[in-house]
């Protein structure tokens, strides 16, 4: 019997039983099996022919690929709870085409082509899973420290020093405890001025500095408003200072 008469009884008993048959699950039966395993182990199997075979195994699997993505969707539930169900049968299909294609006729093809589709449905999770910082090599990494996906999710970078981060974050506390230091020694100096110095020795620290010590005038400029030499500023400065 020659291939193309093989292939057009498959096809023709296939589509006759998808006829007066009224069910959405049509499977090839065992001997329709080893007629597609013979063919396709034949050399003489052109591309057409091939193209056919492989259009009837698609509309006889289409419907369990698509209940692979429901089963699919079950179990994972939790990660797939915004991921319609037919957006994951179409991956489903993928799987299954690529299945089709490769298939070689040396295997179960319903173990083989489960392989590739359960493939697609994962590589169908992590593309449609809602928007996030996180890249899918790290939501596939279930070792992620969970501070790493913390700033990931909540901080914004404005330039390339994210290194900076963890360093930040590890010395913290000193930071606070060090700026707070500050803070007291200031305010205590201040004080200390306040109820040490004359009037005129506060108003010539108000004209040099503000309250952060930063320099507002040079000695030159507070002589000339307080009228006296810059020298006679620069040592009552000194002196308050030491």
């Amino acid at each position: 019997m020659q291939l193309f008469q093989i292939i057009t009884i498959i096809t023709f008993t296939y589509y006759v039983s998808n006829y007066f048959v009224n069910s959405a699950k049509i499977y090839l039966s065992n001997s329709q099996w080893k007629m597609i395993h013979h063919l396709l182990e034949h050399k003489q199997l052109t591309l057409p022919m091939k193209h056919k075979l492989n259009t009837v195994l698609f509309h006889c699997y289409d419907d369990w690929a698509c209940y692979k993505a429901k089963e699919f969707k079950k179990i994972h539930n939790y990660k797939c709870n915004h991921i319609p169900v037919d957006e994951l049968q179409m991956y489903a299909r993928v799987g299954l085409i690529h299945a089709i294609r490769n298939y070689k006729g040396k295997s179960v093809f319903s173990h083989y082509a489960n392989i590739y589709i359960q493939g697609e449905l994962y590589k169908g999770m992590t593309e449609l899973h809602p928007l996030t910082c996180i890249s899918p090599r790290d939501r596939k990494n279930k070792t992620l420290p969970s501070i790493k996906k913390k700033h990931v999710l909540t901080t914004y970078f404005l330039g390339n020093n994210e290194w900076m981060i963890d360093k930040i974050q590890s010395y913290k506390n000193n930071l606070d405890n060090e700026i707070l230091n500050k803070c007291i020694i200031k305010e205590e100096f201040w004080k200390t001025i306040d109820k040490q110095s004359n009037i005129k020795t506060k108003r010539m620290i108000h004209y040099k500095f503000d309250y952060e010590w930063n320099q507002l005038r040079t000695n030159k400029q507070v002589a000339e408003l307080m009228g006296c030499s810059q020298e006679h500023v620069r040592k009552t400065i000194k002196n308050l200072c030491l």
